[in-house]
Order: C-alpha cells, then structure tokens, then sequence
C-alpha cells in the first residue's frame, strides 16, 4: 500500500494537470473507477483494514492486481488507499521523510496509526 501511494502521490506531484483519474488508470477512462474510490472511502477503508487484521491470503491480488477486485467490482483498489496514506503522511512529514519512512521508520506503526485515524473520523 505504501510503495503503491508513493508512486502515485509523487507521480501526480511531478506531472500535474491532469484528472486526478487518470493517476490511478493511465488513460482517460477511469473517472468510474475514481468516482467510485471516493463515494466508498470508508467502505474501502474498513474492507482493506479487516484483511489486513485477517492476515488474508488474498490481499496482494484483490487489492493491487488487474486481476483483483472481485469485493467491489473494480482491480487495485489499494492504490487509491495508498495514496491517501501518503498524502496524509506528506501532510505531517516532509517529502524525504515520507520517502524513506519504510527504510527509517515504522512503516506498520504508521499505517495502523492512519486506519485508526481513518476510522475514527468516519462520522
């Protein structure tokens, strides 16, 4: 999730302009898949979080492969979580910060922190 929302945040950060779907899709057809990202956020939120604590199987392969999305109906949903990750985190840290977080800090402290975050504030 982290190394996936790095390329994507830092993706949009060197080339911006274009429709925020279009970081996550690679072409212009993915408005869909943005639109449903953002009107199920927490349901992304709490699905992902579940799997995580389940130690599921799965997980590479529903959430950020092509081939995934079999819950939601669409592929690499984890993208979009990890990019709202480290968004949060650029939020509270300086860009090399968050770039080195996995080398230099906790990288599993820091994402429970954000799902607990996430999921506080759902309200």
């Amino acid at each position: 999730m982290y190394l996936e929302g790095i390329a994507t945040y830092f993706s949009e950060k060197l080339v911006p302009g274009n429709p925020k779907s279009v970081y996550f899709s690679y072409d212009e057809k993915g408005e869909d898949w943005f639109s449903f990202c953002q009107e199920n956020y927490m349901k992304l939120v709490e699905a992902f979080k579940d799997e995580l604590e389940n130690g599921s199987v799965n997980m590479e392969q529903e959430w950020f492969r092509l081939s995934g999305g079999k819950q939601f109906g669409y592929s690499r949903l984890g993208y979009y979580l990890g990019t709202s990750f480290v968004r949060d985190l650029c939020k509270r840290l300086t860009a090399s910060e968050a770039l080195t977080l996995l080398a230099n800090g906790d990288i599993t402290n820091s994402v429970d922190n954000w799902f607990k975050a996430q999921l506080l504030n759902k309200g």
